[in-house]
């Protein structure tokens, strides 16, 4: 039986020899001449199907070289150490820019634009609060019309008003025109002691979290500056002997160490918080955050299982693998 010569296996030299031509050839009329597919075909007597098989074997076996040279470009290399380190299912890693505010804007629209090409599109995504979800929420609401997404938001503490975006806590609806509604989403927490009883409102608001296709959060670090602290769910002694257990992490009031233990809930005073059962079981729990100080609460988080997408800049990548 004669093999196609589109499909045949390389065999012997003289055949690899013929293949590396014919690749080379397709590389060249598409990247230096600007041909389509389709015309390369023509001209090579294939089928579209085939050139494409040839650019693919070209970026396979080093003939072709792909290098996204813009500023903004991922990092391919440290997306794949991070998923193979942490066993997370996807990572997305930007260069760190010249100013942590750069660096911040790029982090939260690179989560924003994550959830924009999700296919199929989500039904609907839990937010958990602070200014990098406040900000990926900003993002999304100014591209998702009606056919959208509710953005629906975890029960959150009220924070300091001088803390920018971070105590913006909405749910988003889709409505006719293609714009959106929000209303406040959740109640403060009572500032004089951690509360550990829901009420109706805020029970409702959970569960639709908990029902959400998607929950994006940015774990918190266990440090004086924490929102917990600065909205008075927690005292500063009480942030601190859960840091003298082992706390490294704040993941929507789930405490996690170094290592990826959960605290118990005994020890971290009953606060209201996602179960970690159900954060595992979200089709994309994404963890976000940028900086070296975020490093504890990212590898905790991590660790734990409570993040099956990363989404950050470079040198943090580069301190997590460290």
């Amino acid at each position: 039986m004669v093999e196609d010569w589109e499909t045949a296996p390389i065999r012997d030299s003289r055949l690899a020899g013929a293949r590396e031509r014919e690749v080379l050839r397709a590389a060249q009329l598409y990247f230096l001449d600007g041909l389509t597919q389709a015309a390369i075909a023509e001209r090579m007597g294939c089928t579209r199907w085939t050139v494409g098989r040839f650019l693919k074997e070209g970026v396979e076996s080093g003939i072709i070289e792909t290098r996204l040279l813009h500023p903004q470009a991922r990092q391919p290399h440290l997306e794949l150490a991070l998923e193979e380190k942490f066993g997370v299912g996807d990572a997305e890693v930007v260069p760190t820019q010249e100013s942590e505010e750069a660096t911040f804007a790029l982090v939260t629209q690179t989560a924003a634009d994550y959830l924009l090409d999700l296919r199929p599109r989500p039904k609907s995504v839990g937010l958990g609060w602070g200014r990098a979800t406040s900000a990926v929420a900003k993002a999304v609401e100014a591209t998702w019309g009606v056919p959208g997404p509710r953005l629906k938001t975890a029960s959150a503490p009220e924070v300091l008003s001088d803390v920018t975006s971070a105590g913006t806590v909405r749910l988003l609806t889709p409505q006719a025109d293609g714009g959106s509604r929000s209303r406040p989403g959740g109640n403060p927490l009572a500032p004089d002691a951690p509360k550990s009883k829901l009420n109706a409102e805020e029970r409702t608001t959970f569960s639709m979290v908990e029902k959400a296709d998607v929950i994006v959060f940015s774990p918190g670090s266990i440090r004086e500056s924490s929102n917990l602290v600065r909205s008075g769910v927690l005292s500063v002694h009480q942030l601190r002997e859960l840091y003298r257990h082992g706390a490294r992490a704040s993941v929507l009031c789930n405490f996690v160490t170094e290592t990826g233990e959960l605290l118990p809930k005994e020890m971290t005073m009953e606060l209201p918080s996602i179960p970690v059962d159900v954060l595992r079981k979200f089709r994309y729990s994404m963890a976000i955050g940028a900086g070296k100080e975020r490093v504890p609460a990212l590898a905790a988080t991590l660790r734990a299982g409570l993040a099956n997408v990363i989404i950050t800049d470079s040198e943090t990548a580069k301190t997590l693998l460290a």
